[in-house]
C-alpha cells in the first residue's frame, strides 16, 4: 500500500535498490534528494513499474541523464501531475521537452540550475530558426510554473510555455536570461486567471536605437499588459538584484509601477531593490484598497514622509522593512499608530529595534497565547521570549506528559514559575505528568523559585524529593496531593533552605505531628504558611512550629467540618498556666481563621494577643472567641486596617446570646484607629430573635470614630436609625454592602442618602425597604455601582440609578454571600443587570415561548405561573395526542378549549383497544382553525374533516380504513389544503376521481406518497395541471417483484407528448424503487424540472446516463443530489451483448461536473456489488475525482464504493468546501487515505462504518491535524474505542451498525 516515498542523502541507495520500487503499485510520490547513485537506468525501472505516479522530484541527482528513456516514458504515459527539477547537472531545459504528450496533464513543474555558468554550456540540438511549430504541444493543465536561471536566448526552449498555459495561477522567473518583454505580454494575453507572479531580475545587455545599454531585460511594457490581462492578480513580487542605488538600472518607471498597483486586486506585494520607487510612489500604493501585506526590502529612496503615507492604506495589516536606511522611528511610529498591524519585521534597517527593547516589549506582554503567538513572527522574537519567559502552565493539555514537559523545560531555561494543574482530569486524558516530570523540573529549570502542583495524582514522596535539587525553590503549593506525605514534605523542607511560602490544601495524608512542622520551625525562614481542610493536622499541631512564628508574615487555617475539631484537643494544655503558648509572632500581617475550636484551650486564639504588626484579620465560625480577645487585639494591634468577623449562636449569659458585646466595638474603636474595611457577618436560624451581642451603640460608636470606608453588614437584625445615622455621617464610607438586614425600612434608607462620599451600595436579601427608600438614594448619590438582589425593589426603581446595574429578584444561597461591587472606568455609562422572567413584557414573552419547541419544556414552563400558563395556552399551536389520552372524547375537549388554534398530531401506535377511540365529529367542533394533521388512527369518517376550512396540511400514516371516498371529501371541503402526505394507506385507489380533483384546483405544493399499493406512477400521471405549483414531490414503494407489473394503459411508444405537462415549480423530487422501462412513467420529471434544487433516486429501473445529462442541462440550481444503484444488466456500448453493472456510468459525474456549479450535497450508494469485483459498478474513481473538484460539495456520501481508494482520498483532501464525509463499506481505502484526508481544509463531520482497513492510527491521523466537531464509527473491527476518546466534540463508537 505504499504510496508516498522520499529518499534524502541516501548515498547506498543505486539503481538495484530503487528498482524494487517497481512493485509498489500504488506508488503516487517519488522524491529523490541527492541520490548520487541512481541514475536513469534505475529512475525508467520505476517509471515502468509505477503506473500511478503522479509526482516526481529530482533534486541534485547529478547521475541522472536527461536525453534517455525515462524523460519519453513518463511523457507517453501521461500520468505525471507534478515534476520537481532542481540541480540536476545532467538534464538541461531543452531535454525536458522530449517530455512531448506528458505536458497535457501536468499541473505543477520546477526547474532550477545552480549556476547561470552552466545553463549556458546547453545548446538544443534540433533547433531550427523560425520554425515556430518546433514547440508545438499543450500545456493547458498547467497551473503553477517555475523557471529559474535558464538561458533561452535564439532557442526558445521552456520559455515556450508563456504562451500556452491558459490555466496558469502561479509563475516564478527568476533570472531566466532572453525573457523579454514580448514573453510577458504573451503570457498577460493568454493568462487571465493568474494570480501570483514573482520576478527575480538582473540587469543585462539590451539592444536600444541608441545602441547597447545595461539595464533590466523587462519594462513598463510588460507592466501594463499584466495590469490589463490578469484582473486577478494578487501576489507580485519585483526583486531587483546587482542595480547600482545611483544609477537606476531598472528598465521599470515609477510610473508603471504605480499603474500596476492600482488596476490589479494586489494583497501581498514585494519590492525588492526597487531604487526607482520613493515617496511620490508609497502615496499612489496608500490608495490601494486590497493591499494588506508589504515587503520592502533595499528600497533606499523611501523616507518617512514615504511611511507617514502608508498609515493611510485602508486594509493594510502587514509590514516588512529590510535593509531600508531612508526613514527613521518617526515613520515607523506614525504607521503603527494609525494601522492595527497584525505583524511588524524590521530587519537591518538604520533604526533596528535594540533587543533591550523588544525584551522591555516582551515582558509586558502578560497573556500566554500572546506572547506565543508573538515568538513565531521571528526567529529574534523566539530566542528573547524563550530567555525571558519565566511562568508557565501546563495541565490536561500537555500530551505526552514527559516529553512535551522536557521540551517547555529545555525551551525555556529560565523559569521560575511553573503550574502544574490536573483539575477535572480523566483518565482519558491520557497518563498525568509523574514523578520524573519533577525530575526534569529540577535538572532543567535551575531558576525555579514558585512550584504549584494540583490534583496531581501520579506524584508522591519519591518525586518530591526531588525538589531538593531546586536551591532557589521560595514558594511550594500542594492542592489536593494525595499520595504525598509527611516524610516527602520534611524531605524539602531540609533540601529547600530558600523556603519561605508553603501552601497545604486537601492534603489528607500529611500529617501535623511529625518531624517537618518542627524542622520548618527550626529553621525560621518561612514567612507564608497556608493549611486549609488537611485532615491530619489540627491547630495544636501548629503550635510545634516554634521559632517559626517569629518570622512568619501571614497564616491561614481553615477546618472544613467544625464537629471533627471539636474532638481534638491539645495533649500539653494545662489550666491556668500563661506560659503554654509562650512564642514570638510580631511579624505576623495577615491571620485568618477558619471553623476552630477554642473553649477551655486556647490554641491558635492566643495568637489575637501576639501579633503586633496585624494589618488583615479574619475569624469565621471560631468557637471560643470572646470580649477580651477582642479587647487584647485591639490594645496590641494598632496598624489593624481590616477585619472580617463571621459569628453563629453560642450559649452566653442570659438569654441565647453572642459572647461579644458592646466593649468589643468600643475597643476597636479607641486602640484600632487605621481600620477601613469591616465586616460583620451574623448567621442565625432564628432570625426574629436578636442574637446579637453588639448594641445599637456600640455600632454607632464603632463606625463614627474609625476611617472606614467599606463596610459590610449581614444579618444584623439591631439595625435602627442611630446606626444609619452614624453610617450616613462616617466621612470616608465609600462602599456599603448590607444582606439580611431586614429591620432596615424606607425611612432609614433615607437617612442613607446623606453619605457624602457613598459611590457603592449593595443590597442583598433585605426586605424591610421598597422602591421608595432605595429611589431616595439613588437620586441624593451619583453612584458608580448599585447591586440588588433579593429585595422587594423592582426593577424600575433601579433602572439607570447607576453606571453599573446588577438586579435579581433572588439572592445567592445564605451562608455564601460574597463581595460583589461592580468596578467600572470612569467615564463608562455601561449598565449590566440581570432581569427574571416575570419582568419582561407580554410580548417578549410570547416571543420566547414561540421559540420553545419541546413539549415538555413547554408544559413545563406553563407551571411556573398564571401568566406563563395564560401566555404558553395563546401561543402553543401544535399539540400530539394519543393513546394516553384517557378518557378520550373528554381530555381532547379539555385541550381544544384551552388551546383553540393549534396543529394536530394524533399518534396511536402500539393502541390495544384499552379506551374509546375519538369521536368522528369532534375535530369540525372545536378545530375552527387546524390548519395541520396527522392521523394514525383507524375507523374515522374523513368528512368531518370537510369543515376545517383552514386545513393546509393532512398526513395519513396507516389508516387502513380510509378509501379514496373520504380524501375525495377532504379535497372537496379543504380549498386551502398544500400537502398532502399518504403513507401505508392501502385502501386509497389511485384510479379513483380525488386525484383529479385536488389536480384541477391545483393548490396543493407537497405530495407525498408512500407504500400504498392501490397507487401507482402511471396514476400520478393523472395529477395534470396540479404539477404546475407542485414544489415537492415524493414517490416510493417497497422493494419488491410487484414493482414491475403495472403497465401504463395509454403508453404509446416514440410519442414525445404521452407526458405533456409542466412541473417547473418542482425543487424537490424523490422517487425510490419504481419501473420506467419500457414506459417512461415519472421519469419524465426528470425533462422538465427547471427549478430543481434537490433530487433522490433510489433504484429507479430504466434511469440512464441521458437522463442525468438532461436534468444537468436543465437544473442549473441543482444542490443536491443521490443515487442509489444496484447491479443490473445492461447492454455493452456497440450492442455486442450485456453485462452485470450499475445503469449509470461517468459521463453522468461529467455531465453534473461540467454544468452543477451550485452542488453542495452529493451521495453515491451501490448496493449489491462485490468488494473484490470493483466493475460492477460503472463509475470510476477519476470521474468521481472530477465531480468533487469541480462542484463546491459540502457534503459527501459513499457506500459501498469499492472503486475509491486511497487515490480517490488524496484527490478529496484538496477538495475547499468539503465539510461532512461519510464512508460507508469504502473496503478500499485504509490507513493511507486517512492520512491524506488529515489535509482536507474544512473537514468537521466524520462517519465511517464497515471500513474494515481503517485502523486506529488513520483515525487518529484525521483527528489530531482536523478539529473535529463529530466523529462517528459504527462496525470498524480494526478502530477502537480508546483511539476515539477526545478525537471530536461529539463520539458515536458502536461494535456493530445497524444495517
Amino acid at each position: 500500500m505504499l504510496s508516498d516515498v522520499t529518499l534524502s542523502f541516501c548515498s547506498d541507495i543505486d539503481d538495484t535498490g530503487i528498482c524494487y520500487l517497481a512493485f509498489c503499485k500504488k506508488l503516487i510520490t517519488l522524491r529523490l534528494n541527492f541520490a548520487t547513485r541512481i541514475t536513469s537506468s534505475g529512475l525508467l525501472d520505476v517509471a515502468v513499474g509505477c503506473k500511478n505516479l503522479s509526482t516526481l522530484h529530482l533534486i541534485n541527482c547529478n547521475e541522472i541523464v536527461g536525453n534517455s528513456e525515462w524523460l519519453k516514458y513518463l511523457g507517453s504515459d501521461g500520468s505525471l501531475k507534478e515534476l520537481v527539477v532542481k540541480n540536476c547537472k545532467g538534464i538541461s531545459h531543452y531535454n525536458l521537452l522530449l517530455f512531448g504528450p506528458g505536458w497535457i496533464k501536468l499541473q505543477r513543474f520546477v526547474f532550477q540550475v545552480r549556476t547561470l555558468r552552466s545553463s549556458f554550456e546547453r545548446q538544443d540540438p534540433a533547433y531550427v530558426p523560425n520554425c515556430q511549430y518546433k514547440y508545438d504541444f499543450c500545456y493547458e493543465s498547467l497551473k503553477e510554473l517555475t523557471l529559474r536561471r535558464i538561458v533561452s536566448l535564439e532557442e526558445i526552449g521552456l520559455r515556450s510555455l508563456l504562451g500556452k498555459c491558459k490555466l496558469l495561477e502561479k509563475i516564478f522567473l527568476h533570472f531566466v536570461i532572453g525573457l523579454t518583454d514580448s514573453d510577458v505580454i504573451t503570457l498577460a494575453q493568454n493568462c487571465s486567471n493568474l494570480k501570483s507572479i514573482s520576478l527575480q531580475l538582473k540587469p543585462v545587455s539590451c539592444e536600444e536605437p541608441e545602441g547597447s545599454i545595461y539595464r533590466m531585460p523587462l519594462k513598463d511594457e510588460s507592466l501594463k499588459a499584466l495590469a490589463l490581462g490578469c484582473r486577478m492578480l494578487e501576489v507580485v513580487e519585483l526583486t531587483m538584484f546587482a542595480c547600482s542605488p545611483d544609477y537606476p538600472e531598472i528598465g521599470f518607471t515609477q510610473e508603471g509601477l504605480v499603474t500596476f498597483f492600482q488596476s490589479c486586486p494586489i494583497h501581498d506585494l514585494v519590492l525588492c531593490g526597487a531604487n526607482i520607487f520613493d515617496d511620490d510612489g508609497m502615496k499612489a500604493l496608500a490608495s490601494a484598497q486590497f493591499l494588506e501585506t508589504l515587503e520592502l526590502m533595499d528600497c533606499i529612496e523611501i523616507t518617512d514622509a514615504g511611511m507617514c503615507f502608508l498609515a493611510d492604506c485602508p486594509s493594510f495589516v502587514n509590514l516588512t522593512l529590510r535593509q531600508c536606511d531612508g526613514f527613521s522611528d518617526v515613520g515607523v511610529t506614525e504607521v503603527v499608530r494609525a494601522r492595527k498591524l497584525d505583524s511588524l519585521i524590521v530587519e537591518g534597517c538604520s533604526q533596528d529595534l535594540p533587543g533591550a527593547a523588544l525584551t522591555e516589549i516582551m515582558k509586558r506582554i502578560t497573556r500566554t497565547s500572546d506572547l506565543s503567538s508573538l515568538s513565531l513572527v521571528s526567529k529574534r522574537l523566539y530566542t528573547i521570549d524563550a530567555e525571558h519567559r519565566s511562568t508557565i502552565r501546563v495541565g490536561r493539555g500537555l500530551w505526552p506528559a514527559k516529553e512535551a514537559l522536557l521540551t517547555l523545560c529545555s525551551r525555556f531555561s529560565n523559569l521560575r514559575k511553573v503550574e502544574i494543574n490536573y483539575h477535572d482530569w480523566t483518565r482519558g486524558d491520557g497518563n498525568q505528568i509523574d514523578n520524573q516530570g519533577l525530575l526534569t523540573l529540577s535538572t532543567c529549570c535551575p531558576l525555579l523559585t514558585d512550584l504549584i502542583l494540583s490534583f496531581c495524582y501520579y506524584i508522591d514522596d519519591s518525586g518530591l524529593a526531588y525538589l531538593t535539587d531546586c536551591k532557589k525553590l521560595v514558594s511550594l503549593r500542594l492542592n489536593s496531593a494525595k499520595n504525598i506525605t509527611s516524610s516527602g514534605l520534611l524531605v524539602v523542607a531540609i533540601g529547600c533552605k530558600n523556603l519561605s511560602g508553603l501552601h497545604l490544601i486537601n492534603c489528607n495524608k500529611i500529617s501535623g505531628n511529625p518531624e517537618w512542622l518542627k524542622y520548618l520551625g527550626s529553621d525560621g525562614s518561612l514567612e507564608e504558611l497556608v493549611v486549609k481542610n488537611c485532615g491530619g493536622i489540627s491547630q495544636y499541631d501548629l503550635l510545634l512550629f516554634g521559632p517559626g512564628w517569629m518570622k512568619l508574615q501571614r497564616f491561614v487555617f481553615e477546618v472544613s467540618n467544625l464537629y471533627n475539631i471539636l474532638r481534638l484537643r491539645d495533649p500539653s494544655f494545662v489550666a491556668n498556666y500563661q506560659h503554654s503558648y509562650d512564642f514570638c509572632c510580631e511579624s505576623l500581617k495577615d491571620l485568618r481563621l477558619r471553623g476552630i475550636a477554642t473553649v477551655e484551650e486556647i490554641g491558635l486564639r492566643s495568637l489575637l494577643g501576639k501579633s503586633k504588626s496585624l494589618q488583615i484579620l479574619c475569624l469565621h465560625f471560631v468557637l471560643g472567641l470572646t470580649d477580651s480577645d477582642m479587647i487584647t487585639l485591639s490594645q496590641n494591634c494598632s496598624n489593624l486596617k481590616s477585619i472580617s468577623l463571621q459569628l453563629e449562636s453560642v450559649l452566653g449569659v442570659g438569654p441565647q446570646r453572642r459572647v461579644f458585646r458592646m466593649l468589643s466595638l468600643k475597643g476597636l474603636a479607641l486602640g484600632c484607629r487605621m481600620l477601613q474595611i469591616v465586616e460583620l457577618a451574623v448567621y442565625s436560624r432564628h432570625t426574629p430573635y436578636p442574637e446579637i451581642g453588639f448594641s445599637q451603640e456600640g455600632l454607632a460608636t464603632f463606625f463614627q470614630s474609625c476611617p472606614i470606608r467599606e463596610p459590610v453588614l449581614c444579618g444584623a437584625n439591631i439595625f435602627d436609625d442611630e446606626v444609619m445615622k452614624a453610617l450616613s455621617s462616617a466621612q470616608f464610607l465609600e462602599t456599603l454592602k448590607l444582606m439580611d438586614c431586614n429591620r432596615i425600612t424606607d425611612a432609614r434608607m433615607r437617612l442613607l442618602a446623606n453619605g457624602s462620599s457613598l459611590v457603592n451600595l449593595t443590597l442583598q436579601d433585605c426586605r424591610g425597604f421598597t422602591d421608595d427608600g432605595v429611589s431616595e438614594v439613588v437620586r441624593a448619590r451619583n453612584l458608580d455601582s448599585l447591586i440588588v438582589q433579593g429585595c422587594r425593589v423592582s426593577w424600575k426603581a433601579v433602572k439607570g440609578a447607576a453606571k453599573s446595574v446588577r438586579y435579581d429578584r433572588n439572592c445567592p444561597v445564605y451562608g455564601r454571600l460574597t463581595r460583589q461591587i461592580a468596578a467600572k472606568p470612569e467615564g463608562c455609562p455601561a449598565m449590566s443587570s440581570k432581569l427574571s422572567l416575570e419582568d419582561l413584557p407580554d410580548a417578549l414573552l410570547a416571543e420566547i415561548v414561540k421559540r420553545i419547541a419541546n413539549t415538555s419544556d413547554l408544559k413545563s414552563i406553563s407551571l411556573v405561573s398564571k401568566r406563563l400558563y395564560t401566555i404558553e395556552a395563546e401561543q402553543r399551536s401544535s399539540i400530539c395526542v394519543g393513546s394516553d389520552l384517557c378518557p378520550a372524547i373528554d381530555a381532547l375537549s379539555a385541550l381544544c378549549s384551552r388551546i383553540p388554534q393549534f396543529v394536530g398530531k394524533m399518534d396511536y401506535s402500539g393502541w390495544k383497544f384499552h379506551w374509546n377511540l375519538l369521536e368522528k365529529h369532534i375535530f369540525s367542533l372545536h378545530f375552527p382553525v387546524l390548519r395541520d394533521l396527522t392521523l394514525y388512527i383507524d375507523d374515522i369518517r374523513m368528512g368531518c374533516l370537510a369543515s376545517c376550512k383552514n386545513l393546509m396540511s393532512l398526513r395519513l400514516n396507516s389508516v387502513s380504513a380510509i378509501g379514496s371516498r373520504g380524501l375525495l371529501s377532504v379535497a372537496v371541503g379543504c380549498k386551502n389544503l398544500t400537502s398532502l402526505h399518504i403513507i401505508k394507506c392501502n385502501h386509497i385507489v389511485g384510479s379513483d376521481k380525488w386525484l383529479e380533483y385536488i389536480g384541477s384546483a391545483g393548490s396543493l405544493e407537497e405530495l407525498v406518497v408512500k407504500n400504498c399499493k392501490r397507487i401507482s406512477q402511471y396514476d400520478l400521471l393523472k395529477f395534470g395541471p396540479g404539477w404546475m405549483k407542485l414544489k415537492k414531490f415524493e414517490l416510493e414503494f417497497k422493494r419488491s417483484f410487484n414493482t414491475y407489473e403495472p403497465r401504463d394503459p395509454c403508453y404509446v411508444d416514440n410519442y414525445q407528448y404521452g407526458y405533456d405537462f409542466c412541473c417547473e415549480s418542482l425543487k424537490d423530487v424523490t422517487l425510490a424503487t419504481i419501473v420506467t422501462k419500457p414506459e417512461v412513467g415519472l421519469r419524465c420529471l426528470l425533462t422538465k424540472c427547471k427549478a430543481l434544487e434537490r433530487l433522490c433516486l433510489h433504484y429507479v429501473i430504466g434511469i440512464s446516463d441521458h437522463d442525468i445529462i438532461t436534468i444537468s442541462q436543465n437544473c442549473s440550481n441543482l444542490r443536491s443530489i443521490s443515487l442509489s444503484q444496484e447491479v443490473l444488466l445492461c447492454e455493452i456500448p456497440g450492442g455486442t451483448g450485456v453485462m452485470a453493472r450499475t445503469p449509470l456510468t461517468d459521463d453522468s459525474l461529467n455531465a453534473l461536473a461540467l454544468r452543477s456549479h451550485m452542488l453542495e450535497a452529493v451521495e453515491l450508494m451501490f448496493y449489491g456489488c462485490a468488494p473484490d469485483w470493483p466493475s460492477e459498478i460503472a463509475f470510476t474513481q477519476d470521474g468521481l475525482v472530477t465531480l468533487l473538484q469541480s462542484c463546491p460539495i459540502c457534503h459527501l456520501v459513499l457506500r459501498g464504493a469499492n472503486f475509491f481508494d486511497d487515490e480517490g482520498m488524496e484527490a478529496l483532501s484538496s477538495a475547499q468546501f468539503l465539510e461532512t464525509l461519510e464512508l460507508m463499506q469504502c473496503v478500499a481505502v485504509t490507513d493511507v487515505g486517512m492520512r491524506f484526508l488529515a489535509q482536507s481544509p474544512c473537514l468537521k463531520n466524520l462517519t465511517l462504518q464497515m471500513c474494515y482497513e481503517v485502523t486506529d492510527d488513520g483515525v487518529c491521523e484525521v483527528a489530531r491535524a482536523r478539529d473535529l466537531e463529530s466523529l462517528t464509527v459504527e462496525s470498524c473491527n480494526q478502530i477502537s474505542l480508546e483511539a476515539l476518546q477526545g478525537a471530536a466534540k461529539s463520539v458515536h463508537y458502536k461494535v456493530l451498525c445497524d444495517e
